[in-house]
This record gives structure tokens, sequence and C-alpha cells, in this order.
């Protein structure tokens, strides 16, 4: 039976997150759905994790079965016309059945944008953490340093969980400061941001690279 390795990105702001739940709508439940009326099976789809509700992923990856014939291309074809535009799949590749999104994943990169002062953008409120009032950029970075290494995450884990270990290994942390008028004259080019550039308001881009 052949199997699809499938890279997408989604906006989780309408979403409970990754995983089918009984009082929400989840990103795996709308492929599951397209993909089950595409190939005319029931489908069931893999990813290497899951986020939850309102989170965002830039290159998700799932793998999925199926006894059908039907081409990579035109599976990639339909799912970008029955899935919502918040929710886009930018490949899918046949893969050898000892692939399996979850299992075979070797890192997993999570960026996280924090917005400090008092300026607040209504084009990008859905995808930072406002923060008033100033940071310590320097200790915050000092702090992010002592991440680096294999920890136990046990205390981070639900109760439930089912894993070999708890021990996760992060590889590199590090943090970026943007100037505000940079990053939204990246996104709303043609506005005019002259005062927004005069302020020293500035994003906060830390990111960190668990296993």
């Amino acid at each position: 039976m052949p199997r699809y390795k499938i890279t997408f990105a989604y906006k989780g702001t309408n979403y409970c997150g990754w995983q089918v739940q009984p009082n929400g709508t989840a990103i795996q439940q709308l492929i599951e759905a397209v993909l089950t009326q595409v190939l005319q099976e029931v489908i069931k789809v893999k990813a290497s994790g899951r986020t939850d509700a309102g989170v965002h992923a830039l290159a998700q990856v799932a793998h999925f079965d199926t006894s059908n014939l039907l081409s990579s291309d035109k599976i990639l074809q339909a799912m970008r016309l029955m899935l919502p535009d918040d929710i886009f799949v930018s490949s899918i590749a046949t893969v050898d059945d000892s692939f399996d999104a979850q299992l075979s994943a070797v890192k997993k990169t999570y960026i996280y944008l924090v917005n400090y002062g008092e300026l607040r953008s209504p084009f990008l409120h859905d995808y930072y953490w406002q923060v008033g009032g100033e940071l310590n950029l320097a200790a915050m970075n000092q702090c992010l340093q002592l991440l680096v290494g294999e920890h136990d995450f046990t205390s981070f884990t639900a109760s439930d969980a089912v894993t070999k270990t708890f021990n996760r290994s992060l590889f590199d942390v590090g943090m970026k400061v943007f100037d505000y008028h940079q990053v939204l004259h990246k996104l709303l080019g043609a506005f005019d941001l002259t005062d927004i550039a005069q302020s020293n308001n500035q994003l906060v881009y830390p990111t960190r690279t668990p296993s």
C-alpha cells in the first residue's frame, strides 16, 4: 500500500490544534476529511507532532497510507482546492513504508514572537505574545543559554503520555530582535509607517530547536 509524506502550513487561530478534539475543529480533522473524500476510503494521518490551539505551523510533516493509486500531483491539487485558505499543502511525495512522520523526525524548530512596548499591530496580533513595558533582553538571552543540552521534560508531559524517555536535547536557542517598523514594512510595504519607524518599539524573535 503506497505511503505518502505531506508537508503543509497552517494558521492555527481558528483551530483547537492539530489533533482531533471533541470540543473544536482540528487541522487533522480537516485534512483527513479531504483525503477521505478524494481517495474514496477512510484515511488516517499521522503528523510529526501536535500543536496546541491557536498555534501555527510553517512546515508540518505527516504521512498517510492509501490503496488508491491516484497520483501525488492529483492529490496535491485536490487538497489545495478543497482545504480552507488558512491551510496550505506545499508538497506530497511517495515514501518508503518505513518512513514515519513522528518516529523519523530528527529535529523540530519552534519560533516564538514577543511584541513589547505600547505599539500593537492589528495585522500581527495572531502571531505574537504582547508584553507591556521594557524587557531585559541581555538577561533573557543569558537564561536561554541554560536550556541548551539534554534535559528531562517529565514535568511538561501529560500524565498519560507514552514514550521511552522524557529526555530531549535542545541544540540551539537564540533570540533575534527586529525593529517593529522593519517587520511591518515587509508585510505591508505599501503603507506609510513613518511614525512607527520613529518609535523605539521592537519585536523579540527568540527561537529554540529541540529534538
